[in-house]
């Protein structure tokens, strides 16, 4: 059953890594319902964050995941986070995101990324850190 509950979130973690690959390319204001829905499809079937949940409790969610998911996949659902953030102009999202972030920068002694530094700045910058 375990394992089941793994392939399942694997699964999903894979369609939303197309999901974002896809949305790296639209125009946000055209497409603004659909990204919506599908961000908050995932973000509710992976981690289950409700739409009434603070920031700690999203990031606690994500990390609860840690076990079955690695460092790259945790780092898409927060690029999933930063994305609801953007579109909905919602500061509590991109504040999960950025604490994921620095979380991941202090856990994956052994992946240095220049793409994650860079989305820790600019999340900075938006927040006004």
């Amino acid at each position: 059953m375990l394992q089941d509950k793994k392939d399942y979130i694997k699964r999903l973690v894979k369609d939303l890594e197309k999901l974002m690959i896809r949305i790296s390319g639209l125009d946000w204001i055209k497409y603004r319902e659909e990204l919506v829905t599908s961000v908050d499809k995932y973000l509710g079937e992976i981690v289950g964050i409700d739409p009434d949940d603070d920031a700690d409790e999203m990031i606690l969610k994500v990390f609860d995941l840690s076990s079955k998911l690695r460092y790259n996949e945790i780092e898409l659902l927060a690029d999933a986070l930063t994305v609801k953030g953007k579109i909905e102009s919602n500061h509590k999202f991109l504040v999960a995101a950025l604490e994921v972030y620095k979380r991941i920068e202090q856990v994956d002694v052994m992946t240095f990324s220049m793409v994650r530094q860079q989305k820790i700045e600019e999340l900075e910058i938006m927040l006004g850190d």
